[in-house]
This record gives C-alpha cells, structure tokens and sequence, in this order.
C-alpha cells in the first residue's frame, strides 16, 4: 500500500530528503585548499634581514592547507602548516569582500612599506593575483587584528588605505599542533561588493612580522584566493534530524502494517 503524498509521513520524508540534498549540497561546496608540502618558501623571502634568523627548514612557514567557512554570525578559517608556529611567526589572512586588489604586487601602495624611489627599500613585487581589500594579523600567542581597506584611488596610483580594524576577542584564536583556527564576527567583514559566499580568502606566512614584502614566506593559494562554505545552522540541523525521525518512524509504522 502507498502512503498518500497528502500524509504527515510523507511531507516528513519530503523534508528529511530535502534535508539530505542540502547536506549533500554543503558537503560537496567544501573548500580546502592543499599545496605540495614540498613546494617550500618563496624566492624572495630574505632572512637576511635578522642576523638570528635560525638557518635551515622552518616548516611553521610554509601552508600546506587551508580552508573557510561561514554562518549567520561568524567566518571560520583554519590553515595547517608542515610544522607547528615558533614564536616568531607571523601570519596573515588576505580576505576580498568584492573589492579586492593585488595590493602586495602594487609597488605605490602603503601596505607593503614601498619606496619605489628608495634604493634602500628593496620591496620585491610578490601576491600577483592574490587580492584582497581586508586581512588579518595574528601571533603565536592568539593576538589578531582584523584591517579593513578603501577601495584603490584611481588619481593615486591605486594606493588603498586602512578604513577601520578591530581585535578580535580573546579566544577567538586556537593554535592546535601546526593547525591555526580562527573565527572573524561577520560584522567585522561587511562587504564591498560581494556575497558572503563569494568572499575570498588567501593566507600567507610572514617571518616576525607584517613589514616589508621580504618577510613573506608562501601564499596559499599561490596566485588566487578560494571560497568560503556555509556551515548549516542549528536550526536547520534541528529540522533535519527531527525530519530523520519522523520519516523513519513513519517507515517502521508502514512495515509493521504491510506485515
């Protein structure tokens, strides 16, 4: 015997397998970016900088994953590295709410401390492609201060400049084995241009600090930024369950009567 589409059984189901299908939608959105854990530091790093810079491999600066999410309320974003931070790295998250430019690849902007006209100020151009009109400072030690940016000037070689930054709270920061984890209040990001779903994201490590595109150690991802995914909201997680529920009681209910 069929169950009436009409039936609360059957616009249970309906919703458990709507609930499926927007699962499986979310699941299939994932976005993690991985890089060849043998790809190393950038060319252009110079550790000459510091005479105390330790000679040899620093695993802590170089990204081999990293990934975004979002909610109602906040932004989660997770990087791995090949070895865990020392105390003196620095990292940052280069974030595009629609508005993003190249700004490290730019050799008049403020960000990177560039005097084009400077011999003494050697800023090599690194970060083609890798746009963003906010980013994100944090330590070793859970600081982080999120910098939103204008948009370029066109009657000033494009610079951009800061508009606003806020710290983000204590806590907020969690540095798990070479795993950093951190989650960005969404009011911090308002967008410029674009869907939250469409924000792009970049990090790149820095040796000690934000200074001078010389203290750069890798980009992930090399010349781009990626995506965020939604994360499903507990109430939609609620109704799904409740729906899982529902519709598999309703199945044991039809076996028991066909039997």
């Amino acid at each position: 015997m069929n169950t009436p589409k009409n039936t609360p059984g059957a616009r249970w189901a309906a919703l458990a397998t709507a609930g499926l299908l927007a699962l499986g939608a979310t699941a299939a959105h994932a976005t993690t970016v991985t890089e060849d854990p043998n790809q190393g530091i950038l060319p252009t790093f110079n550790q000459n900088h510091d005479p105390d810079f330790p000679t040899g491999d620093r695993p802590d600066l170089d990204a081999v994953s990293a990934s975004a999410t979002f909610n109602g309320d906040f932004v989660f974003l997770s990087a791995t590295m090949r070895g865990a931070p020392q105390d003196d790295s620095f990292y940052v998250w280069g974030i595009d709410r629609g508005a993003g430019t190249d700004v490290l690849n730019n050799p008049h902007t403020v960000i990177t401390n560039t005097d084009p006209n400077d011999p003494n100020d050697p800023q090599p151009l690194i970060g083609e492609g890798v746009a963003f009109d906010a980013f994100l400072l944090l330590d070793t030690h859970g600081l982080a201060k999120l910098v939103r940016l204008s948009t370029p000037d066109a009657d000033n070689n494009d610079v951009v400049t800061p508009t606003g930054a806020d710290d983000l709270p204590d806590g907020f920061v969690t540095i798990s084995g070479s795993t950093i984890t951190v989650k960005i209040p969404r009011s911090f990001l308002p967008s410029m241009g674009a869907d939250v779903s469409h924000y792009g994201y970049n990090i790149w490590p820095r040796y000690e600090s934000a200074a001078g595109n010389t203290r750069v150690t890798d980009f992930l991802p090399d010349a781009s930024t990626f995506e965020g995914s939604a994360v499903p909201e507990p109430a939609v997680w609620a109704t799904m369950i409740t729906g899982f529920g529902l519709a598999g009681a309703t199945m044991r209910r039809r076996r028991r009567l066909t039997a």
